[in-house]
């Protein structure tokens, strides 16, 4: 009993760090965003096709999500596509709360 306590616990400290790192990675891709648009939404879009819990990445980073994509869409060409395919990227796989973006 004593042993599955402390593997619970050591599993919630991970997750915490992996939720902190991922705060702390959103928040520079916001403020990056307006400067480097493209860079912004390519490293959004590997970030999302890899996680294994979309929904609760999605969930968590929401205003992050749409701030970036947002930006994103006022770029040049290669900003506005990146931010388009990850909106319909996302819009496959239920998350259609981005979709308002593109007009």
């Amino acid at each position: 009993m004593t042993n599955g306590r402390l593997t619970n616990s050591n599993n919630y400290r991970k997750q915490k760090t992996v939720i902190e790192e991922n705060f702390d990675f959103m928040q520079r891709l916001v403020r990056m965003a307006a400067a480097m648009p493209v860079r912004a939404v390519r490293s959004l879009d590997i970030i999302v096709r890899q996680q294994r819990s979309l929904w609760m990445f999605c969930l968590g980073h929401a205003d992050e999500i749409r701030s970036i994509l947002s930006e994103a869409l006022k770029g040049n060409a290669d900003a506005t596509a990146g931010a388009r395919g990850l909106i319909n990227y996302l819009a496959s796989a239920g998350f259609r709360q981005f979709g308002d973006l593109l007009g």
